[in-house]
């Protein structure tokens, strides 16, 4: 569900004493009708590339997260921070066929 894919997106992302600073900008999740399948982009703002590249990379360790990708590069934002947009197909694996 989207619910789903918010607490993914949202535990994903490394926070706390040795996390970053991220704010989402836009978060847009659309689902198919079955709601088996969907896709998501995340709009977020955080200090340096390289946060960006650990929110990715963090993102892209979650099996339902498919062809993540960042669309564009990161841009200027306020404060001196970087924007940056990320886009994923939402398609997890079928668990009954691993369990056979």
């Amino acid at each position: 569900t989207a619910v789903d894919a918010l607490l993914a997106i949202s535990s994903a992302i490394p926070g706390g004493e040795s996390g970053i600073t991220h704010d989402v900008q836009r978060l847009q999740i659309d689902l198919a009708q079955d709601r088996s399948e969907g896709h998501f982009e995340l709009q977020g703002v955080v200090s340096t590339i390289e946060e960006s590249d650990r929110v990715r990379a963090a993102l892209a360790e979650i099996p339902c997260f498919q062809n993540l990708e960042q669309a564009g590069a990161t841009t200027p934002a306020a404060e001196g921070r970087r924007q940056y947009l990320l886009e994923s197909d939402l398609r997890c694996p079928d668990e009954r066929r691993a369990s056979d």
